[in-house]
């Protein structure tokens, strides 16, 4: 994946390492006039050329703040745009990822990958690569240049150097280690946050925050345990880069010392020595930091790797026709599916065919499948065996943007986006139609609250919409899947918030909105599906019933005796 990088955007890359070169070029160039002032001094010579020397020596510093600060616009202006590259890459995938991805998963890591992971990786491409391209373009000039003055000095210079990436190496795997505990541990950190923000009248309904706040500080305590056993590896590291840094100076001053004083090397000489070597002290204790960044970073792709190797949920066929189908039919043959984990399936070899302008509802206990049934029919999971058609075609195989457009779900729990309601019922028109949209509002029975609100469909709906209603939520959704015109529309209990009445009379212009299409009712209230063509019962993940709920009543099976049990619950409330 770096080298991916690397190669897209090379252009940054070389340039930047290019001003690198440069930089260290003049950086080098800096002993070699010290020696030069130094030999001068020694000869005797005026002040003059002392001071030509002193000057030249600050127009090289000077150029090379400048060359440098050309390096570090492309090399962290390359790390921006692979962060940017990268966060578009995810943000793209997991919308393409199915809902069974998402079952498995906790919001709170996904997010601390998008978040912090995506940090960890900018600070890979940018400070850490570019300060490994330093180390090695230092070490390579400057362990060149010290040889030439006396190889003898370099190679004793270079001594510990073994022992130092034998004990850089395996502290290495110690961090790597420490670092992905401590990014799962914020992973965790992250999902508790998220929870507690989404429940947070729950959890104040329930008066548990008391324990919320035990619960946090023990996660955030474990975090900061896991910090510190990795800022102590990453200590030891830095820790070994500075003795061996130290211990390689003093063996260079007590022998040179000893060669200038045999005359051997001049003073001028080991005096650069000393300043190449002073060169390499900085990228040696750098390299330590260097190799946290790519191990915390190689971590962190590696994480986010995980996400985007999840396989994306199937498109169908990217030909065919992409238009609508007018009357279609929608026919389960053998249809079974087991949520990932689950004790027993949630739907078992179910067969049913719901012709076209058919309005039929889908009833039974909790548990039965009835979400189940409307999510297969949506697409949203595969089925475990068995098929799905609509109009005669296999689901699998219809293109996703037909799909879309034939099928609306209306979901149980509704959810809006932190805008305002115009944006969130037009969700699914592109381009966004006003007229449409205030249509659907009529339909949805929306229209009478909409006009009670003072900024009207311009509202903003705040967080998940919170600023609305449970009914408003319900019929805002409701107006958002119905505004495409989708030939299939499933209600999935979505109507349960709304009294008797305005039920009622939005399933009357949805029957008549859908004359040529099909609409499913999913809905624990028995009395909401008295007026379909037919219904079909399910226990256990069986279909069991099926029929005119006028003839379910009189048939005395399961369907009448919910029937009676709710009544006789309801007439016990009165």
């Amino acid at each position: 994946e770096v080298l991916r990088y690397l190669h897209r955007f090379r252009r940054r890359f070389l340039l930047g390492v290019l001003f690198l070169l440069a930089t260290n070029a003049l950086s080098l160039a800096i002993p070699r006039l010290l020696k030069q002032a130094v030999e001068a001094m020694e000869q005797g010579s005026d002040l003059d050329r002392v001071g030509r020397t002193a000057a030249v020596i600050l127009a090289v510093a000077s150029l090379q703040a400048l060359v440098r600060s050309l390096s570090r616009v492309q090399l962290l202006g390359m790390s921006r745009e692979v962060a940017f590259d990268l966060r578009s890459r995810l943000f793209d995938h997991l919308t393409r990822l199915p809902p069974a991805w998402f079952d498995r998963v906790r919001t709170g890591d996904v997010m601390s990958r998008a978040v912090n992971d995506m940090s960890s990786v900018r600070s890979l491409f940018g400070p850490g690569l570019m300060n490994l391209c330093n180390t090695v373009i230092v070490y390579g000039a400057g362990l060149v240049l010290m040889a030439r003055i006396d190889w003898r000095m370099t190679l004793l210079a270079l001594v510990p150097y073994p022992l130092l990436l034998a004990a850089v190496q395996r502290a290495g795997r110690l961090v790597q280690r420490r670092t992905n505990e401590a990014q799962e541990q914020l992973g965790e950190i992250s999902n508790h946050l998220q929870e507690n923000l989404s429940g947070a009248l729950l959890v104040r309904a329930f008066a548990q925050e008391e324990q919320e706040i035990r619960r946090f500080e023990e996660r955030n305590r474990d975090y900061l345990r896991r910090n510190l056993r990795l800022a102590l590896a990453r200590g030891g590291i830095v820790s070994i880069m500075g003795a061996v840094g130290g211990l390689g100076t003093a063996v260079v001053l007590w022998l040179g010392g000893l060669r200038v004083l045999s005359g051997r090397i001049s003073l001028g000489d080991f005096v650069a020595f000393n300043g190449y070597l002073g060169l390499l002290a900085w990228p040696t204790v750098a390299m330590g930091w260097v190799i946290n960044v790519f191990q915390r970073g190689g971590a962190a792709l590696r994480r986010i790797g995980e996400i985007l190797d999840a396989v994306p949920a199937p498109t169908g066929t990217t030909d065919g026709d992409d238009g609508l189908q007018a009357r279609p039919e929608v026919e389960l043959r053998g249809v079974s599916f087991a949520y990932a984990g689950g004790l027993r399936p949630a739907l078992s070899d179910v067969t049913l065919r719901v012709p076209a302008g058919a309005f039929v509802g889908v009833v039974g206990g909790v548990g039965s499948g009835k979400s189940t049934l409307a999510h297969l029919i949506a697409r949203l999971y595969p089925p475990g065996s068995g098929e799905i058609r609509i109009g005669g075609e296999r689901l699998e195989s219809m293109p996703a943007g037909r799909l879309r457009r034939t099928v609306g779900l209306a979901p149980q729990e509704p959810f809006l986006f932190s805008n305002t309601l115009l944006e969130n019922v037009g969700l699914g028109l592109d381009p966004l139609d006003p007229e449409r949209i205030l249509e659907s509002g009529r339909i949805a029975r929306l229209d009478p609250d909409v006009a009670e609100m003072p900024a009207g469909w311009e509202t903003l709906v705040g967080e998940r919409g919170h600023t609305l209603s449970g009914g408003q939520r319900q019929r805002a959704a409701l107006a958002r899947t119905v505004a495409p015109r989708p030939a299939v529309l499933i209600l999935d209990d979505s109507l349960s918030s709304l009294d008797a009445e305005t039920e009622r009379a939005v399933l009357e212009r949805l029957r008549r909105e859908m004359r040529d299409g099909i609409l499913i009712l999913i809905s624990h209230r028995l009395t909401s599906v008295l007026g379909a063509d037919r219904v079909f019962f399910l226990r256990d993940g069986r279909l069991v019933e099926a029929g005119p709920p006028g003839e379910l009543l009189g048939a005395g099976g399961p369907f009448s005796a919910m029937f009676r049990r709710q009544q006789t619950g309801w007439e016990a409330d009165r």
